[in-house]
């Protein structure tokens, strides 16, 4: 027996809270990957095109983000996105301001 601040413990014993993982475990844990949600909530989509929520809901208001509603909620597809994204057209400068 080993001390440890006054109080005993057998020797040997793991000085963790933490359950033991053994090595088949870690593996299959490893293994089994989180899928992509199939649709995304009006703060996850805003999030991917870094906006607030505020503009967010100003873009699915006005149509320029298309989106589903699953009952009484409000979920945005991935491909939406991407279609809003690939409508936007970069900034250019004019030639004629230089």
């Amino acid at each position: 027996m080993t001390a440890l601040n006054g109080r005993h413990r057998p020797t040997g014993t793991p000085n963790t809270l933490e359950p033991q993982i053994l090595p088949q475990q870690r593996s299959h844990r490893a293994a089994s990957p989180i899928p992509a949600p199939l649709l995304l909530t009006v703060e996850e989509a805003a999030a991917r095109l870094q906006i607030g929520r505020t503009l967010m809901y100003d873009l699915l208001r006005t149509g320029a983000v298309a989106s589903v509603q699953v009952g009484r909620l409000r979920r945005i597809r991935p491909a939406d996105l991407e279609a809003y994204t690939a409508s936007l057209t970069p900034d250019v400068p004019d030639a004629q301001a230089a």
